[in-house]
């Protein structure tokens, strides 16, 4: 069925998850060569949306946990609508609309904690992304200060600037897989 599949998703990002710290750590040697201090600013520029993506993971276990009635139910009329003998039963005593109206109502309930939820991060995203960029727009002007005030080569700046604009981009990626980890996790557990 489908556990498998999700399991083979999992070692694959255990994989996915080592190719990226070898690349953090090609990044954070380079980034570390000009200045380590650059390279943890570049982290604490991260740390806002992996706290936002582990919140909204558990926030959407939450929606699902709390709703394990609703789900029961839910899956209990799907039950009696794909059973020839029930839907019968259903359209011979006229309870069809019935149960269709309770199902989409039980449906718009959960969707609408969803988007609630995602719409709530997509508030804290936005926020954490500028609080990030300016972070990350302040590493690379001290990157050129200090370059133009030296006899540093401008290929340096290069190497400098794409050194933090990988070690940006894989650390992003690490802590966004690590989050939907976490979710799996929450889900896989119950």
């Amino acid at each position: 069925g489908q556990f498998p599949v999700r399991i083979d998703g999992a070692i694959e990002q255990q994989f996915n998850n080592l190719g990226n710290v070898i690349k953090l750590a090609i990044a954070l040697v380079v980034v570390s060569m000009f200045d380590w201090r650059l390279g943890a600013l570049v982290c604490l520029a991260l740390i806002p949306q992996f706290l936002i993506d582990i919140r909204h993971g558990k926030g959407l276990w939450d929606i699902f946990d709390s709703e394990t009635e609703v789900r029961r139910k839910y899956n209990e009329r799907r039950r009696h609508l794909r059973q020839r003998i029930l839907l019968a039963e259903l359209k011979l005593f006229e309870n069809v609309d019935y149960f269709l109206n309770g199902m989409k109502e039980m449906l718009e309930g959960f969707i609408s904690a969803q988007d609630k939820a995602e719409e709530e991060r997509f508030k804290l995203s936005s926020i954490a992304s500028g609080v990030g960029a300016l972070i990350i727009g302040s590493v690379l002007i001290i990157v050129a200060i200090r370059v133009s005030t030296t006899e540093f080569p401008f290929s340096g700046l290069v190497l400098i600037s794409s050194s933090i604009a990988s070690l940006h981009g894989t650390l992003r990626g690490m802590i966004r897989a690590i989050a939907q980890q976490n979710e799996f996790a929450l889900y896989a557990s119950d």
